[in-house]
């Protein structure tokens, strides 16, 4: 290996290992933005939406249209992820986000979090607002728009989950960090291939030297 070849290689190296460490974008995995009707998030209701990522990764950001009822009342909502169990919310919550609600699309960052979602496995947004009379209210669809999941309302603490038929899907978003395994198969190519490059070059002047003596 020449030494322009030797430059050459460590220069695509460098590029591919940065491609390697930078991180991806996030992409929009599961969405449902049509608005036909409400529910109702208060005191001891709570509400949730289950859905099904397509695509397996880290949980990014979650977008939910929401409104105040009653701004006075000045309570957050909580936001959880959840496991399910039978389609319904189970378990401890992943991750849970508060946030004070006036009006429109909110988007949650769940960046930090590390909320690691599997690709076709149903996972629930589920939504508490204790404290408040009038609460908040999510937007929703009163027709079936979205195919990989439903809403769901908890009447009190503890009842069992049930088919919100008012409401049938919530508007909401995710968005997701996928790693790219390709980018790390280049990386690791790159290496072998600079590796074996200069297993050639050192043997060349073994053999260059033995020549000469």
């Amino acid at each position: 290996m020449t030494l322009r070849q030797w430059l050459k290689t460590t220069a695509v190296l460098s590029l591919l290992c940065r491609v390697c460490l930078g991180a991806p974008p996030p992409i929009l995995d599961q969405s449902s933005t049509s608005f036909s009707s409400s529910a109702f998030v208060q005191a001891d209701i709570s509400m949730a939406q289950t859905f099904m990522p397509s695509l397996g990764g880290q949980l990014w950001e979650l977008d939910l249209f929401l409104s105040n009822r009653n701004a006075a009342e000045n309570k957050p909502l909580f936001v959880s992820i959840y496991n399910t169990q039978s389609g319904n919310p189970s378990g401890t919550a992943l991750s849970t986000i508060s946030l004070y609600v006036t009006h429109g699309w909110y988007a949650l960052d769940f960046s930090t979090n590390q909320v690691s979602l599997n690709a076709n496995q149903l996972y629930a947004i589920v939504m508490s607002c204790p404290g408040t009379f009038n609460g908040i209210s999510p937007g929703g669809s009163f027709d079936d728009t979205y195919s990989r999941g439903m809403s769901l309302v908890q009447y009190s603490i503890g009842a069992p989950w049930e088919e919100y038929t008012r409401a049938r899907d919530l508007m909401f978003q995710t968005w997701m960090v996928v790693p790219e395994p390709s980018s790390v198969s280049l990386c690791l190519l790159g290496s072998s291939a600079l590796i074996i490059g200069r297993g050639r070059t050192i043997r060349r002047a073994a053999r260059a030297t033995a020549t000469a003596t």
